[in-house]
């Protein structure tokens, strides 16, 4: 069957600044990691679809030692809202004093409008520097809204304030701007303000969503009771069933709910300390935010600004050579037994086959051309080499073949209906070369027992050691020094012997995961603003041409390096033949396999199993071979 290949590619925007995302902040100076204020908030909000603000808790609080303590609590309430329940907040306000706060006296709640307390709490603090913070604080941040629009830039752009009389936008207030990164978390920022002689006055501002903080660190996208069992702090969250009105049991339980949020942001601020990063905590978006942090903290400078030598043109093979994860069904629609078998920490360990840390701690880094070598490797490919470590040092290499039923990814649009891309392994036939990973080709041969036609093939070589590199301790617990050992192998060496301490091992296990393949292949869309549309140069294999950029690019994250991204998904596809290969060679098959797993068809016994409409009967494993076959592969674990 024929059909169009797709390949990814590597882009040049002209005249470009590149946009550092997630820039460290100086333990030292301005800004603080932690603010020496913070506002911590929510509201309470009506029952139908609109979830109109009904009114808000607030606490202003200091930090002092470790923790940050109230030393003002207070309610807003919507402007409009019915006179009846103005009154029936004041009439709690008269009933119940503030908590008990940092200066001990007892005070009084303190009351305000929505619009009193935008423009006397919310905004002055944000002007201040404060850390403002809540739990999906988008979600508040939108209640206080007076109107939205959408951004230019993708998300939405909130107006907080406006004039009463005319009920025209403040231009002496900036908008907030929320655009969503990763399905969990959000950017949430000050836009310009409009009045250019006001602009001095606001500073950069400081939204921390204690949602988005515990999935960085945890990976976890928890409820607010789930984060606070989590990180166990105190006090918890009160069960209860919102009603929408405004009841002295609702109040009760909103400031309840703030009493929890500040809780927990002092538990989730007491974890962040753990690690010696200088990542502002409403900077971490994400686990790959925590993990760059940690390479940062070790010395580790970025790779395209260190390897400035390396040509786009290289970057362009190795984003055609990149595919993602193997994933496929080989049975449909009817059951059979199966015994999974996964590949713990697969891409980290992949990672300390090809060497990668070599890579990054290199001072710099060369391509030389190693054409008859790859040629001679491909010829002499067995899987028993393949369970020897150090075969795998020779496959961090790129070629350019002539594909001739080589079983190799390919992107393509499969059923002809969606017009949907989806990455299968084929045997493929082209007219014309393409790259492909060493490790892909590797996987070929070990499945087609094909030698593919090599034209040509270059392998990246890190020189020398970079400067700057430095030992840290991993959540304060364990040390690791980048100059003398593999960061990879170590934290998941580490892991293992923690196994005790789940908390750190699960840590562990995030760290390597985070660090080891898609940091280095972080592609952020941005929209491209129709009046000031750049040239973008696209590189891809052989190709090499100009043209207008599109309506959406993709912008490199800090730590992109393609030459490293493709070579380790590459290596992961590689490590999935060698385990269909073993059941292939013991007369098996299997249901299906996904990144880093093989669903292989076994039973406790083994034997036949029978398949409908007279297809040929399939052999199941027995239990005890799936167990000898993975046994093999602790050779390669480090």
């Amino acid at each position: 069957m024929i059909h169009d290949l797709y390949l990814r590619a590597h882009i040049v925007v002209s005249g470009d600044k590149k946009k550092q995302a997630e820039q460290p902040a100086k333990r030292l100076g301005s800004p603080k990691l932690w603010p020496d204020y913070a506002l911590v908030w929510d509201t309470e909000t009506s029952l139908d679809l609109e979830q109109t603000l009904n009114f808000g808790i607030w606490r202003f609080c200091q930090l002092r030692g470790t923790e940050y303590v109230a030393v003002q609590e207070g309610m807003f309430y919507r402007d409009g809202l019915a006179r009846k329940d103005i009154q029936a907040i004041h009439a709690y306000q008269q009933k119940h004093l503030a908590d008990r706060l940092a200066s001990g006296a007892d005070t009084e709640l303190t009351v305000l409008s929505q619009t009193a307390f935008v423009e006397k709490v919310f905004w002055e603090c944000v002007r201040a520097g404060a850390l403002i913070v809540g739990f999906n604080l988008s979600f508040d941040i939108a209640r206080i809204a007076v109107r939205w629009t959408v951004a230019r830039n993708g998300g939405f752009s909130f107006v907080l304030s406006q004039l009463n009389k005319k009920q025209v936008e403040n231009q002496h207030r900036p908008r907030i701007r929320i655009a969503p990164l990763n399905g969990v978390a959000e950017q949430i920022e000050l836009t310009a303000v409009r009045r250019k002689d006001e602009q001095h006055r606001w500073r950069r501002s400081r939204f921390l969503d204690l949602h988005t903080l515990a999935f960085a660190l945890t990976d976890n996208s928890y409820s607010m009771a789930g984060a606070i069992q989590a990180f166990g702090s105190i006090p918890e969250k009160m069960e209860h069933e919102p009603t929408g009105l405004i009841t002295e049991k609702e109040i009760a339980y909103a400031r309840q709910d703030v009493r929890a949020t500040l809780g927990l942001l002092n538990a989730l601020r007491h974890e962040y300390e753990l690690h010696p990063i200088a990542l502002l905590p409403d900077r971490a978006y994400s686990p790959a935010s925590i993990g760059k942090a940690y390479l940062r903290a070790m010395g580790i400078v970025e790779p395209m600004r260190k390897f400035k030598d390396i040509a786009p043109k290289i970057h362009g093979i190795a984003m055609a050579a990149y595919y993602g994860g193997r994933a496929e069904c080989r049975i449909r629609r009817w059951p059979v037994p199966v015994v999974p078998v996964d590949l713990t920490s697969e891409y980290p360990s992949v990672d300390a086959l090809l060497g990668i840390w070599d890579v990054l701690t290199a001072a710099r880094l060369t391509t030389e051309d190693v054409t008859m070598d790859v040629r001679a490797l491909l010829t002499n490919v067995t899987l028993d080499k393949l369970f020897h470590r150090a075969s795998w040092k020779r496959l961090n290499f790129y070629a350019r073949i002539m594909p001739e039923g080589d079983i190799l990814p390919v992107r393509s649009v499969y059923g002809g209906k969606s017009g949907t891309c989806n990455i299968g392994l084929n045997a493929l036939n082209w007219k014309q070369p393409m790259w492909v990973a060493g490790p892909d080709l590797v996987a070929s041969v070990l499945l087609s027992g094909h030698t593919p036609n090599v034209l040509e093939a270059f392998r990246i070589v890190p020189r020398g050691e970079q400067h700057g590199l430095r030992p840290i301790e991993l959540r304060g617990a364990i040390s690791v020094d980048p100059r003398k050992e593999d960061f990879f192998t170590r934290v998941i060496e580490y892991r293992k012997q923690n196994k005790a301490n789940d908390r750190l091992q699960y840590f562990l296990k995030i760290l390597a995961n985070s660090t080891s393949y898609g940091t280095y292949l972080e592609l952020n869309p941005a929209k491209i603003i129709a009046n000031n549309r750049p040239k973008i140069t696209v590189y891809s294999g052989e190709h090499i041409f100009k043209q207008p950029a599109p309506n959406t690019i993709e912008r490199p994250g800090i730590f992109y390096f393609p030459l490293l991204g493709a070579l380790i998904t590459s290596g992961g596809r590689l490590l999935l033949a060698m385990i269909e290969r073993c059941v292939r060679d013991a007369g098996g098959t299997y249901l299906c396999c996904d990144t880093d797993a093989l669903i292989i068809v076994a039973s406790k016994a083994g034997g036949i199993v029978q398949m409908p409409d007279h297809a040929s009967p399939i052999k199941a494993l027995s239990w005890r071979e799936v167990e000898q076959l993975g046994s093999r592969f602790d050779s390669l674990s480090p």
